[in-house]
């Protein structure tokens, strides 16, 4: 509808050439941050398919909410990925790292070992605490973008104080220490040998490409 060639913009622009059209503030921080490295889109496109599977017929969904209602979880359902809205990518990897036992225990069940392999690899966790850590901050400023009385210098202040965090984050995550990352920082104190290989220089790198 806002096209250059033939939406909107081509309309105003028969009207007025000299006029230019510009990507919103909102829409431009949402494009920066769908870019992913390869071993983390590879973690959320593999989330995606265990929760379409698990939400993928009527039964599957009534057992796993009776499988959580027994377990006392604070969750009973999962949530479904969807592209066009900004904030589900974060709450679809924090609902799943929430029910990670649960999940477990459901494609145990249900005899998916193709799955359970990922859930019983510590890299693989790992990456999914840092996805929810990360994507959760990012729908934070998000909806600091949103909303009522809001301006761009508003934006602006927002935006601006963000990238400070991700800054500080960087020095931090050089020094190995993770404390901003609530969820990786239970996955690391879990494990005998703490962070895995490689998992800082690809936190180092997402936040350096989110900087820019």
């Amino acid at each position: 509808m806002l096209g250059s060639r033939s939406g909107f913009q081509s309309k105003i622009k028969e009207l007025a050439p000299q006029a230019k059209g510009l990507h919103c503030m909102i829409h431009r921080f949402a494009l920066a941050t769908k870019t992913l490295p390869k071993p983390l889109q590879e973690v959320l496109d593999f989330l995606v398919t265990i929760v379409n599977y698990m939400k993928s017929s009527a039964l599957n969904t009534r057992l796993f909410k009776e499988l959580c209602k027994n377990m006392n979880s604070d969750h009973e359902v999962l949530l479904f990925y969807t592209a066009v809205r900004w904030l589900s990518k974060g709450n679809v990897v924090g609902r799943v790292f929430e029910l990670e036992n649960e999940i477990k225990q459901f494609l145990e069940i249900k005899g998916k070992h193709e799955f359970m392999t990922h859930f019983n690899d510590e890299t693989w966790i790992q990456r999914v605490g840092y996805l929810s850590d990360i994507l959760d901050q990012l729908n934070k400023l998000n909806l600091k973008l949103q909303g009522k009385e809001t301006h761009i210098i508003h934006f602006r202040d927002n935006i601006q104080a963000f990238v400070l965090k991700l800054q500080n984050w960087r020095r931090k995550v050089n020094l190995g220490n993770f404390a901003m990352f609530e969820h990786l920082c239970t996955k690391t104190e879990e494990s005998e040998t703490g962070i895995v290989d490689n998992l800082r220089e690809e936190i180092n790198n997402h936040l350096k490409a989110l900087n820019l």
